[in-house]
């Protein structure tokens, strides 16, 4: 494989970097009251889904339109009446998180998501409609703040 199709997942591809992803994250999110994380995509599944199983939790996967799946849902996974975290790996667009809770109100319009896990180091990433990202703290979608809860993009 080209070197440049691997540095994108650099950071948890190897079991070292993905264990340390892991128990970073279990160490922010241990207090917050949850219980499904949902994801979208291999960057959301390549820490969620371990994440999920090692923390007790229950997954949801929102499919994007052009994977192809052998059930035909949109949503896999968990769904019911629930508080929810969204975790990946970066923001660049919105686009991701704002699919995610739109998937997820549709099959369950009482679940609640409670705040956004970014699992990368997104120095070079900070998403803020507002163009000031040092002083972002999470993400509008819709009517609902959902702030970032590992504080990535504090300054």
């Amino acid at each position: 494989m080209h070197p440049s199709h691997t540095y994108y997942f650099n950071g948890v591809f190897s079991a070292r970097e993905k264990s340390i992803a892991i128990e970073k994250a279990i160490s922010v999110l241990q207090d917050i009251d949850f219980e499904v994380i949902a994801v979208r995509g291999v960057s959301g599944l390549m820490v969620g889904s371990v994440l999920a199983h090692q923390m007790g939790k229950e997954l949801a996967i929102v499919r994007k339109p052009s994977e192809g799946c052998h059930s035909g849902h949109e949503i896999e996974g968990f769904v019911g009446s629930y508080k929810y975290i969204i975790v990946d790996d970066l923001i660049a667009t919105g686009e991701t998180i704002r699919k995610i809770v739109s998937g997820v109100q549709e099959i369950s319009p009482r679940a609640k998501c409670v705040g956004i896990y970014l699992y990368r180091d997104v120095s070079n990433y900070r998403y803020d409609p507002d163009g000031d990202s040092s002083r972002s703290t999470g993400m509008v979608v819709g009517d609902e703040a959902l702030p970032y809860l590992n504080n990535q993009f504090s300054s």
